[in-house]
């Protein structure tokens, strides 16, 4: 239970690690020694992936993003510009925490968190925090197969619940208006990120529900073209909204419905 821990330490930093990530040796260290010297609330560092079956290591999406945050020691939230939400990473692993922070603000996660419902504490935080820093480096690395079984282990409706606990969180904070657009955008993000991840025997369920149901109750469907800073995920998405899943179709087209 990372909450009970979480009250228990006696540390001024905290760090929520994950047994399927190689640290790199000194990576506590080198984030402690970023944490100190700005007086940090949060640090935020990267953690890549590697395919041990073709010795390859692949960046994060979010590593690919670090160009938006500001270029000053530390900054806000706020201090990004557009798009802030999906410039920070929605894993919490890679980041280091100063304990009065969180105490101070009664930040704690999600009490079924793993991951996507984490997500509110994740964004909370950064949200609230004054002073965010960075180190441009890599201190772990993920298991490619383990991303890969991100769909099994992480459920489609419990991603869905947690996109909208996060929606009604920022709604009760009076934010809402601030990060509506940032907010819509990460929702489409999430929602065709892990579409993309889907086990084929779920595929044709996700796609029906993203186009009945989540595209509305997320608010994506509220918004025009010029609203979505990606305009490839905006196509996508007018796209399951206009047309039914091909596949079913297709067998019936040629006698194949029951295979």
């Amino acid at each position: 239970e990372v909450n009970l821990g979480l009250n228990r330490a006696k540390g001024k930093y905290i760090v929520i690690a994950d047994a399927n990530i190689s640290y790199e040796t000194d990576f506590l260290k080198k984030m402690y020694y970023k944490a100190s010297q700005d007086d940090a609330d949060i640090v935020l560092a990267k953690v890549d992936y590697v395919d041990y079956n073709r010795d390859i290591c692949k960046a994060s999406e979010w590593e690919k993003k670090y160009f938006r945050l500001p270029a000053k020691a530390y900054f806000n939230f706020n201090d990004v510009k557009y798009d802030r939400f999906n410039t920070f990473s929605y894993r919490i692993t890679d980041k280091m925490y100063r304990k009065e922070f969180l105490d101070k603000q009664a930040l704690r996660l999600n009490a079924q968190g793993n991951g996507y419902g984490d997500i509110g504490f994740i964004y909370e935080t950064i949200i609230k925090a004054e002073k965010i820093v960075y180190i441009n480096e890599i201190i772990g690395r993920q298991n490619m197969e383990f991303k890969l079984r991100h769909a099994q282990i992480h459920n489609w409706q419990f991603i869905c619940n947690s996109l909208m606990e996060f929606q009604r969180s920022l709604k009760e904070n009076d934010v809402w208006n601030i990060y509506e657009q940032d907010y819509v955008n990460f929702s489409l993000n999430v929602l065709l990120h892990e579409y993309a991840l889907a086990k084929a025997d779920e595929i044709a369920d996700i796609y029906s529900e993203m186009k009945n149901v989540w595209f509305e109750a997320l608010e994506i469907t509220a918004h025009e073209s010029n609203y979505f800073y990606d305009q490839q995920l905006y196509e996508q998405s007018r796209y399951i909204q206009k047309f039914d899943y091909f596949w079913p179709l297709v067998k019936s087209s040629m006698g194949m419905e029951n295979q």
